[in-house]
């Protein structure tokens, strides 16, 4: 691969050069000052830099079709270790922690009713597994999104397929897989449309049953 594009950039220089020794020759010509060896090499000149750009051609060729060959290195969200993540998508994360030490913003308080909705799921369902713990998550999250700030527009998406790719060169890396919760742009989005908003996903959140 590295060669293919050695060659290429050695194939380009020559064409560049080419050019430049043809914009001279051509002066001379149309300035009478051209020599009978000059006149000969002018005119084969355009030969060559069609040979020479069939070879680039050619070397892009090349280059392309081993890209295409050598396929991503590919790890799911729950496969892929924290530099992995930074690696193809860029964000830098953090160990999984517990919150234990926080401070309370008074100045945010939760919308009417979600205190007795909070006491009404903690009655109701068996936090045993990642299913009932969910619907604490659910709870919170519709909380947040539905605040006034927000004007409806980031609906919450469960279980959206996510495929992040980071190509590096020839060599790619590819993340994947099915995300408990994405928040996105999708104002006016009938929740029931089969078709996912394409634009970008502000936060993706991997649920997990035991942290720390």
């Amino acid at each position: 691969m590295d060669a293919l594009v050695q060659q290429l950039i050695a194939v380009e220089k020559k064409i560049e050069d080419l050019v430049k020794k043809q914009t001279l020759l051509q002066k001379n010509d149309h300035h009478g000052t051209i020599t009978d060896e000059e006149d000969i090499e002018l005119a084969v000149i355009d030969k060559l830099l069609e040979k020479l750009d069939q070879q680039r051609k050619d070397y892009l060729g090349l280059i392309q079709l081993a890209m295409k060959e050598e396929p991503p290195v590919t790890k799911s969200f729950s496969e892929a270790d924290s530099e992995w993540i930074q690696a193809v998508t860029g964000v830098k994360t953090t160990p999984y922690r517990k919150w234990t030490g926080y401070i309370i913003d008074v100045n945010i308080q939760p919308r009417p009713g979600f205190q007795t909705k909070f006491e009404e799921v903690a009655r109701a369902f068996h936090q045993l597994n990642e299913a009932g713990r969910r619907i604490f998550l659910n709870l919170f999250l519709s909380d947040i999104i539905l605040r006034e700030e927000f004007g409806g527009a980031l609906p919450i998406f469960p279980e959206l397929q996510v495929t992040v790719v980071e190509t590096n060169g020839p060599k790619k890396r590819k993340l994947n897989g099915i995300m408990d919760y994405t928040v996105g742009f999708g104002k006016g989005k009938d929740i029931f449309d089969n078709t996912i908003p394409q634009e970008v996903h502000l936060v993706a959140v991997e649920a997990k049953t035991s942290i720390g």
